[in-house]
């Protein structure tokens, strides 16, 4: 166990890693801390005054939205905008439409109701300017402005995938078939190392295969007789030897010959193979 003093609250801990915060928290700090000052090594009470300021922005804006709400609101409860809109999501972008009544929070599919305008930005608190939304598409969602239409009040507002069928939403998103395809170019150029003429789609083309490449840049490497790639000290490639070996008349075993008159796989099978011919003789 090791002895560490946490650098964001100063709490002595021990621990049997190489760790820098006491916990969570502490270390979520660190990593905000390098996020906003990189490179700089981490001020207690620098941070401290950061989210000292954070909290202050957030209670300053948390005042506006109840004066904005306070003086804009006309009287249409929550309640009424989930009725109006079907206790659906009208979020664009929702995949899940209906929202769930028994749901409560912090659900992420428990009801709520978002603000097209949001109040931070002097939206009225009327229900011309509310609909409904799941809790995770309103969280989602912050303070972003998109370019959407004020409702009436009283309209059903059905989302746009409730109209649209399985197959007409399938061909929404099919991609448009081709009807010319663009010409490639196709020229007839000699091989740089067999001279051999092929066929290529690039003027680049200078060899007809990989094993002409190969043999034109590594003049070292050898190939078998089948056109295969060979491995330094192999004269023939594993097919090959499978394909043309002999089975060795002392062990049995499956070698592959040198000459045409080897019976056997090695000098002790050659040894002994001798020894009983010299006995039958």
């Amino acid at each position: 166990m090791f002895e560490y003093v946490c650098p964001v609250c100063g709490r002595e801990f021990t621990s049997p890693y190489s760790v820098q915060t006491c916990s969570r928290r502490c270390g979520g700090m660190v990593a905000a801390w390098k996020m906003l000052r990189p490179g700089l090594p981490f001020d207690r009470e620098e941070m401290a005054a950061i989210c000292d300021r954070r909290k202050m922005r957030g209670k300053t804006q948390s005042r506006a939205r109840q004066l904005r709400h306070a003086q804009t609101w006309d009287g249409i409860s929550d309640d009424e905008i989930l009725e109006r809109d079907g206790w659906r999501c009208q979020i664009p972008g929702c995949k899940r439409r209906p929202i769930r009544k028994d749901a409560a929070y912090p659900h992420p599919r428990s009801p709520s109701v978002d603000h097209i305008i949001p109040l931070s930005l002097g939206g009225d608190d009327t229900a011309v300017n509310k609909r409904a939304a799941h809790l995770v598409c309103n969280v989602a969602r912050g303070n972003r402005v998109g370019v959407e239409q004020l409702p009436l009040f009283g309209v059903v507002r059905e989302p746009p995938l409730a109209t649209v069928t399985a197959g007409e939403r399938a061909a929404m998103f099919q991609r448009p078939e081709r009807k010319h395809w663009p010409s490639r170019t196709v020229c007839f150029p000699n091989c740089a190392h067999c001279g051999k003429l092929f066929t290529a789609h690039t003027r680049r083309a200078k060899f007809c295969s990989l094993k002409c490449r190969n043999a034109s840049r590594f003049p070292s490497l050898r190939y078998c007789g089948c056109g295969q790639q060979l491995l330094p000290g192999r004269h023939k490639c594993d097919d090959c030897k499978l394909r043309g070996s002999r089975s060795c008349e002392i062990c049995e075993r499956r070698y592959d010959p040198w000459y045409n008159g080897q019976r056997s796989c090695s000098r002790a099978c050659g040894v002994e193979l001798k020894r009983r011919n010299g006995r039958a003789a």
